[in-house]
């Protein structure tokens, strides 16, 4: 039990062990470099395959290497954004922007998504379609996720080639990979933030590269990261945008870039206002498909319908919708409400510690935390450091958080640290040389590390649980419809707070053609109503999480009452 409870404190604390490591290997290279033990070259740069192909093999690589996690433990949803992601990716797998709304809509209201006027995500369509490729290409959504890590990859290298050599952009990039794109959740669940960091790559790479040459291609790389960013997270994303092109008009006033012409300027300019004019028909035919107006986005729909707060800390309160169902209320009007009152009432500035400490834990740590600070005051960098203080901002006015919020500015954070690094392992000293070097190898043998801990870290076994109810029920002749309802009397206050953010009534893009179909629990007139319109079915009701307690699901299911079907 000692040992056990040791190791626990040690993964736990990895993060503190890790700098810990990173300080001794500094101190520990320049002891050797002064005692001419270890000398590193002034213009070290990393090994690294060959340029023409790495990005592409590099993107390979990275698939292969998410897919082997995935397939050793197979990815299920247990949070509602994926549910309503997947729900997404159901929709455009079957060839359809939205679906229509179902029988008895009350029935079906879940989380995260809008039944009425049309039945659809409230997200931006970009994971959604993601997730599609995975399940028409290769029978799975999760294999879209393992495709996104491959294109952060070669974004993320070729991003950090504008300011950096290749052996170090490659290394870095490899860094970022194990840090967000093989074992961790952006890699191994349908939540996102890979897309948004390859848009948030792209458009940094773009913006560096055509501050100093004019190029048609970086003029259509841009406006393909805007695109992904707009279509994925886009408030972050337009944050970064204005960063990004902020930096690039900067640029442009301070010194013409090389190869300046009109015509170049026209060409690229041409190229990029086609991708993001397309992008905003595309936009307003999806709002017009999903919500019936082009100006309206599914995900203000459905604030409007649901939210009891708003989204943004320094926002007025909003008037509070009428619920109808107790697991709605619970969340919007509980636990969200109760955030968004203590933060307006506390202030931007005082819920930024909290926020860097989240935010920061994920993307730098203190693993990281030597290169990013050196990176910030280095002149490596450049202009791109005011990226990192520029998403920090955004994310302090938001009400709610969410690590992969801020993954459109990804590649900034890795960029500073990158830059940090190299100018710390190429100092003229050779003792700081030789300091900075066995730092970012220990820095590096941490990452790993980290990756292999997440790879096994703690998930819900409820999916496994209502995915082995399906089974039974699908082995039977005959189709189901599964009326849950959630009671948390009698539950601790710990217990009721894991509830809050968990439902089982969720359905692919059409319900009435599934198997089993789950739906909320209205009541036996309303609940025979449904079976009704669904045809031949057998009902049941679940009460959950008193279900949780048999030990087959199936078991705790009551058949409901036939004769209260009207005929």
């Amino acid at each position: 039990m000692a040992s056990g409870g040791l190791i626990n404190d040690l993964v736990e604390h990895r993060d503190l062990l890790g700098l810990a490591g990173v300080v001794a290997a500094a101190v520990g290279g320049v002891f050797l470099a002064r005692t001419e033990r270890f000398v590193p070259r002034a213009d070290l740069d990393p090994p690294a395959p060959p340029r023409r192909f790495a990005p592409w093999l590099l993107a390979a690589a990275v698939f292969c290497v998410a897919a082997l996690f995935g397939v050793l433990r197979p990815p299920l949803a247990s949070v509602c954004d994926e549910f309503s992601y997947l729900l997404a990716a159901d929709t455009f797998a079957s060839g359809r922007l939205t679906n229509p709304t179902p029988p008895s809509p009350e029935h079906f209201e879940s989380f995260q998504i809008v039944v009425e006027p049309t039945y659809a995500s409230k997200y931006p369509p970009a994971q959604g379609a993601v997730l599609a490729v995975g399940q028409v290409v290769f029978g799975h959504p999760i294999a879209g996720v393992w495709l996104s890590a491959g294109a952060f990859a070669a974004a993320c290298l070729w991003a950090l080639r504008a300011l950096l050599p290749f052996g170090w952009a490659f290394g870095w990039t490899l860094l970022a990979v194990l840090r967000f794109a093989s074992t961790g959740y952006w890699a191994q669940s349908y939540w996102g933030g890979l897309v948004a960091a390859t848009g948030g790559a792209l458009v940094v790479g773009a913006a560096l590269r055509l501050a100093r040459g004019v190029r048609v291609s970086h003029g259509a790389w841009l406006g393909l990261g805007t695109a992904l960013l707009a279509l994925s997270r886009p408030f972050e994303g337009l944050v970064l945008c204005i960063g990004a092109y902020g930096l690039l008009l900067a640029a442009w006033l301070r010194e013409r870039p090389r190869g300046w012409s009109t015509a170049g300027f026209a060409r690229a300019g041409g190229v990029w206002l086609a991708i993001v004019v397309a992008l905003g028909l595309f936009i307003a035919h999806y709002n017009r498909a999903v919500t019936g107006d082009p100006f309206t986005l599914p995900y203000e729909l459905h604030e409007a319908q649901y939210a009891a707060a708003p989204n943004f800390i320094v926002q007025d309160p909003i008037e509070r919708p009428v619920y109808r169902h107790a697991e709605h209320e619970r969340f919007w009007a509980g636990w969200t409400l109760w955030l968004y009152e203590e933060r307006h009432e506390q202030g931007v500035l005082a819920t930024l510690p909290d926020k860097l400490d989240f935010y920061g834990a994920y993307y730098v740590g203190w693993t990281w935390l030597p290169f990013l600070l050196l990176g910030l005051f280095v002149r490596r960098t450049g202009r791109a450091r005011w990226l990192v203080p520029l998403g920090l901002a955004a994310l302090a006015v938001e009400t709610f958080d969410g690590r992969h919020y801020a993954a459109p500015f990804t590649i900034a954070v890795v960029l500073v640290c990158a830059c940090g690094a190299t100018s710390w392992c190429r100092a003229p000293s050779a003792a700081r040389r030789a300091g900075g070097v066995l730092a970012l190898l220990a820095a590096a043998l941490v990452t790993l590390v980290q990756a292999g801990i997440e790879a096994a870290s703690w998930r819900a076994g409820w999916p496994q649980r209502r995915n082995a109810l399906v089974a039974e029920l699908e082995a039977r002749p005959g189709r189901d419809v599964v009326f849950v309802r959630t009671d948390l009397e009698g539950l601790t206050a710990r217990e009721r707070w894991d509830w809050i953010n968990l439902d089982w009534v969720f359905n692919g893009a059409d319900p009435t053609e599934q198997e089993v179909v789950f739906a909320r629990d209205l009541g036996p007139e309303r609940n025979a109503e449904l079976l009704a319109e669904l045809g031949e079915r057998r009902g049941w009701t679940l009460l959950l999480p008193a279900a949780m307690s048999f030990e087959r699901i199936v078991d705790a299911l009551e058949p409901v009452d036939a004769a209260a079907r009207p005929r």
